[in-house]
């Protein structure tokens, strides 16, 4: 698991690159790309499944032929389109998300690396309900998903060894103490950018953080740290634990390369 320090505008970028501007209208799993660039603009086609519509947004034509060829035209603001029932489907630009996704690679910075993973991750998912007592009984208000919380809990490596700048480990001497190893140095580090991580009151936040974890980037901040905890039955290993407050979630798909370019 690897932390990154991510820019605002960044986040933005990350979001109109890689998530679907409205799932209900955009095509996946394809792009402008997938055009012949030698078809003239009047007889510019494409094939097309149900694999390229998001989950339950499939035209019944493609559901019941399993693959359709549609004739792709071009908005008022240039961008392409197929139409299913008087209802437009558009086509991301490969060459916009190629560019942005080089942007964010070159300023989407590493922060922290985990030497060792953590020993557990939970997804906490809410909705949003306010419950309000009435004379006339219970009035219940609905307002969507709230953030996602992930708690990850760590262990920490042995506290009885140091590592060089060269990556190599020695055993601590007996007269020194477990705050001279490397992995008390890391947990040092990893609270440190916890308590940097928006120190500042009143003022205009600049960026957040990001998390790789399986096939998503997760962007937010911290909430809480809680350790290292020591064990008596373990006098070299600490735990250690913090949530992370997921503001924006950025899945992966076959078209989107930004998650293995970063690394996870």
């Amino acid at each position: 698991m690897i932390l990154y320090k991510v820019s605002i505008s960044n986040t933005q970028d990350i979001l109109s690159a890689l998530d679907q501007p409205s799932p209900s209208n955009y095509l996946i799993n394809i792009t402008d790309a997938e055009l012949n660039p030698s078809s003239s603009q009047d007889n510019l086609l494409i094939d097309l499944s149900s694999n390229n519509f998001p989950s339950g947004f499939s035209p019944q034509e493609v559901i019941d032929k399993g693959e359709v060829t549609k004739k792709v035209q071009k908005d008022d603001n240039n961008l392409f389109y197929v139409t299913f029932q008087n209802q437009k489907f558009y086509l991301q630009s490969q060459e916009a998300i190629e560019a942005t996704q080089t942007s964010i690679q070159n300023s989407v910075k590493e922060i922290f690396r985990f030497y060792i993973n953590p020993i557990r991750v939970t997804p906490t998912y809410k909705k949003i309900i306010n419950q309000i007592r009435t004379r006339g009984g219970w009035e219940i208000q609905h307002w969507g998903n709230d953030l996602t919380d992930l708690r990850v809990d760590c262990i920490t490596g042995g506290m009885n060894y140091r590592t060089d700048t060269k990556g190599n480990s020695d055993a601590l001497e007996k007269s020194e103490s477990i705050m001279n190893s490397h992995a008390w140095k890391k947990v040092t580090e990893l609270r440190t950018i916890y308590e940097q991580d928006h120190q500042a009151r009143n003022k205009t936040v600049t960026s957040l953080l990001g998390l790789t974890y399986y096939d998503a980037f997760y962007v937010g901040y911290f909430t809480d740290f809680n350790g290292p905890v020591a064990d008596a039955d373990k006098p070299y290993i600490m735990t250690f634990s913090f949530t992370f407050k997921v503001q924006e979630t950025v899945y992966q798909n076959s078209k989107n390369t930004l998650l293995n370019s970063i690394g996870s």
